[in-house]
């Protein structure tokens, strides 16, 4: 947001803020606005961190993967599994590899256990392969392999 009220005045950075707020931050808004001393877009900006940003944001998301379990197909587990370690910043590749592996289904985690990986792109897209394998097919759906191919060129550049 801030590249988008780089160059107004702070009254008319605020309004312009104030658009781009939806659902549950527009309603506290409308119902903030009225009370508060929010004059300018830096203080909309904390008023917005202090309501919204979880205070153990980074204990909530290593909670989270302690407990994370695949439940649906592996392409819905590496999207969510990957969206919970961003907001686990210091978490290490290898932390990240065993904590996605442990969260497999059984027959998948069988068959990628008894290898090393040293990316977290690799493990996914070998999930992916033995799902695939499973289901039958012989490789996974082209854009399930295509995006994880993607990620991995992404990460190695």
């Amino acid at each position: 947001m801030d590249s988008y009220v780089a160059k107004a005045s702070p009254a008319e950075a605020l309004h312009v803020a104030v658009s781009y707020l939806q659902g549950e931050a527009f309603a506290w808004w409308q119902a903030h606005a009225a009370k508060s001393q929010v004059q300018d877009w830096g203080t909309l900006r904390e008023a917005l961190k202090i309501r919204f940003n979880p205070l153990n944001k980074i204990q909530a998301a290593r909670d989270l993967l302690h407990k994370w379990k695949q439940m649906k197909d592996v392409t819905s587990h590496n999207k969510s599994f990957q969206a919970i370690v961003l907001d686990n910043p210091d978490i290490t590749v290898a932390e990240q590899i065993d904590r996605y592996s442990r969260g497999l289904k059984s027959y998948i985690w069988e068959v990628l256990c008894l290898k090393h990986y040293d990316t977290l792109d690799l493990i996914m897209l070998d999930a992916l392969k033995v799902e695939a394998a499973k289901r039958g097919a012989r490789r996974p759906p082209s854009s399930e392999l295509a995006g994880a191919l993607n990620g991995a060129k992404l990460r190695m550049e």
